[in-house]
């Protein structure tokens, strides 16, 4: 098997490509700037080309291979004026005899930018260098540049480290631990490669960290058992949690039990054949992974909560995207925080990505409103990156006015299934009041055939509606000073007024999409249903 490049191996393949192509000035975009500029200098050293680098505190140095092992600045020609930094590059670029190549190294730069001489001077640099042996090469962390300097220099990317990477430092820091942590560890090589996966998109500092003190609580938590791969990942991935935090981007949610879910078993059933996709074992099949569906509908009738139980069923974290926070009224700036929360999902991964109400963000898209020029550049983003994406992201899109949604978004092959997620049928409503009643603590209240009997008193209730019963059922029988009886549930039950009526010719047509365009996420109610379970029953009476 070809042996794969590490990330600093592949950035420094297509730098060295570029710059042999003639490229003048080469910007390398990392989440991990430190290291990318220990990669690039290393790198530059090693082939025998000069390397000069420049900070803000002691200006330009020349850089030879006993710099090579440390990060520690050195003594410059204290020179930290940036922009006379380059215009005494301009000038004497004419004179310079260099036989071989010479690269400038700058490290976060980029605050320089926007200043007038520098684009100047820049776009000098720009049009002069190919014809030398010079190559300016700027490292900045992984965002956009300005437009107007961005045009003028080729980018390449050095990713977070590879699987390989990650597998090596998990070795180097097991390795490292003292015998009182290693003494109890039960982890296989399969489970050595489950964490290994969930560190995609950590850097190796964050990696390492965040290992760390997985290892640390679960020696200190676990006392009665060996320490399995499945501690160390639920430690990892609590910490994973801090990256969320720090943005602005995405919410974590808590996953939910697919036992929580009442009904929607075509969804279910199509979760469960696909969640070993992302198996190695998959993979040597030709198995391709899923990357998401949407899920349409009744407002009010699951679809979020479903979200929540595949992130349970696929073992992933879950985040939520917001639309509203995706737009700004500053040209460009709503893609980049596309861009950034997409990235932010696949550091996250696995993980499943909710995107709640997608309609409202890429509604009308194809019509004329006045923010259809961003909701483009947005969907664009976004339908971009889930062609490309190849990290363990399942996106389910909810939507409840799927008809205001773009052809690009719905089509066969952009996500996989699209289901609709209608007014649940009896059986379901059953299960789903079954579901919020033994949640609060009633669940052996009622006999299923009780249940059956309730439920006939919601007729076109969705699931979020029966579970507003239930809340107003126990408020009733509170204020009653009572046990939980039928007449505090048909009571609630009628003070409700469904949407499916409130708004019944918007219900309707939902309903009428759905059956022609989707998968229902239900099965068809078997006739004559018979109760699934018995219950152990109290006093109930007054079920009409």
């Amino acid at each position: 098997m070809e042996k794969q490049l590490t990330s600093g191996e592949e950035m420094l393949s297509n730098l060295f490509t570029y710059s042999n192509a003639g490229a003048g000035i080469i910007h390398v975009r990392a989440k991990e700037v430190a290291r990318a500029y220990k990669e690039v200098r290393d790198g530059i050293v090693s082939k025998g080309f000069e390397c000069k680098t420049w900070n803000v505190v002691t200006g330009s140095h020349t850089m030879t291979t006993s710099d090579m092992e440390t990060l520690a600045i050195r003594e410059g020609d204290n020179n930290p004026d940036f922009q006379g930094h380059l215009i005494n590059m301009f000038h004497s670029i004419d004179d310079d005899t260099a036989t071989s190549h010479v690269y400038h190294l700058y490290v976060n730069a980029d605050r320089w930018f926007e200043e007038p001489a520098t684009e100047y001077t820049l776009q000098q640099l720009a049009r002069d260098l190919p014809s030398t042996y010079h190559r300016i090469v700027f490292i900045t962390a992984d965002m956009p540049l300005p437009e107007m300097v961005s045009d003028l220099m080729i980018s390449v990317s050095m990713s977070t480290p590879t699987y390989d990477e990650y597998m090596t430092s998990y070795t180097a820091l097991v390795d490292s631990l003292p015998e009182t942590y290693i003494k109890n560890l039960a982890i296989t090589d399969d489970g050595v490669s489950r964490i290994c996966k969930a560190g995609s998109g950590l850097t190796y500092e964050e990696f390492e960290t965040y290992l760390s003190e997985a290892f640390v609580r679960s020696v200190s938590d676990i006392k009665d058992r060996d320490i399995t791969y499945q501690d160390i990942l639920s430690y990892l991935n609590k910490s994973k949690t801090y990256i969320v935090n720090k943005s602005d981007l995405l919410e974590l949610y808590p996953a939910e039990s697919i036992n929580n879910v009442g009904g929607l078993e075509n969804v279910k059933d199509w979760v469960h054949k696909r969640k070993d996709c992302y198996s190695e074992e998959a993979k040597e099949l030709g198995v391709e992974p899923p990357k998401g569906i949407l899920l349409t509908g009744v407002s009010g009738a699951g679809k979020s909560l479903i979200a929540k139980a595949i992130a349970g069923v696929l073992g992933a974290g879950l985040v939520k995207l917001d639309m509203g926070k995706m737009f700004n009224s500053f040209v460009g700036k709503s893609e980049e925080r596309m861009r950034k929360a997409l990235q932010l999902a696949e550091d996250l991964s696995p993980v499943v990505l909710l995107i709640d109400e997608i309609d409202k963000g890429m509604g009308g898209v194809s019509g004329g409103g006045g923010d259809s020029g961003t909701s483009k550049r947005v969907l664009g983003t976004f339908l971009s990156w889930m062609q490309d994406c190849d990290k363990p992201v399942f996106v389910v899109a909810t939507a409840n006015d799927v008809i205001q949604l773009p052809p690009e978004l719905t089509r066969k092959g952009r996500l996989d299934q699209i289901f609709f997620v209608g007014l649940p049928n009896s059986t379901e409503k059953a299960d789903i009041l079954n579901i919020h009643l033994e949640k609060r603590g009633y669940g052996d209240v009622f006999s299923d055939d009780d249940v059956h009997q309730l439920v006939g008193h919601m007729d076109g209730f969705v699931g979020a509606e029966v579970e507003a019963v239930v809340k107003e059922a126990i408020i009733n029988m509170f204020n009653d000073g009572d046990m939980l009886q039928a007449t505090h549930v048909m009571q609630a039950a009628k003070a409700v007024i469904p949407l499916s009526k409130s708004h019944a010719k918007v219900v309707a047509d939902i309903i009428t999409w759905g059956s022609q365009n989707a998968i229902p996420a239900s099965r068809p109610e078997a006739k004559d249903a018979a109760p699934k379970r018995k219950r152990r029953t109290r006093n109930v009476s007054n079920i009409h």
